[in-house]
């Protein structure tokens, strides 16, 4: 059986995020009825459980590196220096 974690009072903190994202935050919020605050506990709280349990089993540093890798090769389409043709294949402009 699993004993309830107990409640723990909450801190309000302070964060930076692009206007952007906040919006989506929000849409996703509305969705599935929680409140902003409500959500981003949430997705923070499960993203944190899933970092202890990659840790746990020595794959946090790989999940780094590759969303580190991800986020270039986003920038790189994003900014043209890599398109993918009609067959699906990946350029790299030079």
């Amino acid at each position: 059986m699993v004993r309830p974690r107990a409640k723990e009072p909450k801190q309000q903190y302070t964060l930076m995020l692009k206007p952007s994202v906040v919006e989506e935050i929000d849409k996703l919020a509305h969705e599935v009825e929680l409140s902003r605050s409500q959500l981003m506990a949430n997705l923070i709280e499960s993203g944190l459980e899933d970092a202890k349990i990659l840790k746990k089993i020595g794959f946090l540093k790989l999940a780094m590196l590759g969303d580190k890798v991800s986020q270039k090769f986003k920038r790189g389409l994003l900014g043209g220096k890599y398109t993918v043709d009609e067959d699906g294949e990946l350029k790299v402009k030079k």
